[in-house]
C-alpha cells in the first residue's frame, strides 16, 4: 500500500477519530472507505486477486451491538455450560 500524509484541520480530525473509534478501526480505514466512495472505487480489482476478510464484511462490521469486553469479562460466562431444566 502506498502511504499519503495528509493535513487536516482539528474538527475534522476529532470526527474522523471519533467515528474510527465508535466502529472499532482504525482512521486509516476510514479514510480509505471514505476516498473509495468519494472517487466512486474506481481502481478495478486484479483478476484472481481475493478479498480480505474485511472487505467481505465491510456491510457486516458495526453493525451488532454487546459488551465489549467478552474475552475478559468473567461476569458474562456465569453458568455458561451448565445444565438448565425445560420448561414445559
Amino acid at each position: 500500500m502506498k502511504i499519503r500524509s495528509i493535513k487536516l484541520p482539528r474538527q475534522l480530525d476529532k470526527t474522523l477519530y471519533e467515528r474510527a473509534e465508535s466502529r472499532g478501526v482504525s482512521s486509516s480505514a476510514v479514510m480509505r472507505e471514505a476516498l473509495a466512495a468519494y472517487l466512486g472505487d474506481t481502481i478495478p480489482r486484479r483478476p484472481n486477486e481475493p478479498m480480505s476478510v474485511a472487505e467481505m464484511a465491510a456491510d457486516l462490521m458495526g453493525c451488532v451491538t454487546g459488551p465489549s469486553n467478552l474475552a475478559s469479562g468473567v461476569a458474562h460466562m456465569a453458568g455458561y455450560g451448565q445444565s438448565r431444566p425445560v420448561k414445559r
